[in-house]
């Protein structure tokens, strides 16, 4: 059965990835609500990075890098699998090493700033994962490319 994988950036301080206290997570259960498929929260950094301040930062690529190296084993236990980009540092940085990534809005974006058009963000992403799932049923697994 083919596992749906929504894959954030980093963690926030303290929190298990896109967890439902957050504004991303929160959303991404949302859109899980409406699909009949295994799904899977992850990052691809697996923990906070922090600044100096003890801030959150980006992620450096040494630190992508890392990460990946994690995500990589699990995704590779999953096939065959979807995995859905949040946001364009996650999408680029992902692109060339996995199959058929799905790459959307970051959904704190489109909490954020673009709340009118969240429920369409949430029915256009359903329907580009089914769309995505049924075309995958009539091709050989998966494989993770990195």
């Amino acid at each position: 059965m083919i596992k749906i994988f929504f894959i954030g950036l980093s963690n926030k301080i303290k929190k298990e990835p896109l967890s439902s206290e957050t504004v991303s997570g929160a959303l991404i259960d949302r859109i899980i609500n409406n699909l009949e498929y295994k799904c899977i929260k992850a990052n691809l950094v697996n923990f906070s990075p922090l600044n100096q301040n003890c801030k959150l930062r980006y992620p450096n690529i040494q630190e992508q890098n890392k990460g990946f190296e994690s995500l990589k084993l699990i995704l590779e236990k999953n096939t065959p699998y979807i995995a859905v980009c949040l946001g364009k540092k996650v999408s680029r940085y992902l692109d060339s090493k996995v199959d058929n990534p799905l790459k959307i809005k970051h959904p704190a974006h489109m909490a954020v700033y673009k709340r009118k058009e969240v429920n369409l963000y949430i029915k256009n992403t359903v329907d580009n994962i089914n769309s995505m799932v049924l075309n995958t049923k009539h091709q050989k697994p998966l494989q993770n490319k990195g």
